[in-house]
Formats: structure tokens, sequence, C-alpha cells
């Protein structure tokens, strides 16, 4: 990460929990736990290189789950 300053690109209060490249690599399964658990809180998956559309699918069956297109520099 090195030294800050880091930019502050959050959204205070409206964040999301967010994963990138959701997969089994990734922990996905946990990340699924973790929206299961919490149906209030909102979720956002970046789906990159090793996520399956069988990823995709379980990410979107959730309610409390963005998925959000993968970008190369915010």
């Amino acid at each position: 990460m090195g030294n800050g300053p880091f930019a502050n690109h959050g959204a205070g209060s409206d964040g999301h929990v967010t994963i990138i490249n959701p997969s089994a690599v990734k922990g996905i399964d946990i990340f699924l736990q973790l929206a299961d658990a919490f149906p209030e809180t909102s979720f956002a998956a970046v789906p990159t290189w090793s996520t399956t559309p069988d990823d995709v699918a379980v990410l979107k069956a959730r309610r409390n789950v963005k998925i959000l297109p993968p970008v190369e520099n915010y």
C-alpha cells in the first residue's frame, strides 16, 4: 500500500461490504455466508478472472448482493 495519505473514494455510510474476484479461491463461500447472516447489510461483488458463471448466479440469487463491473482504475 505504501505511505499515505490515501485518496478517500468511499461512499461513507452508503457503501457496501465488497469482494473483488468472488470465487472459491477468494472465499466466496464466506462472503455468501455473511450476506445470508446480515440480510439488511448491502454487499457488492466485482467479478473478474476467476469468477465463474455459477459464482455469479449464486451472488445474483441474494437480494442484498449487487454485482458491480470491474474497472481498471478508479
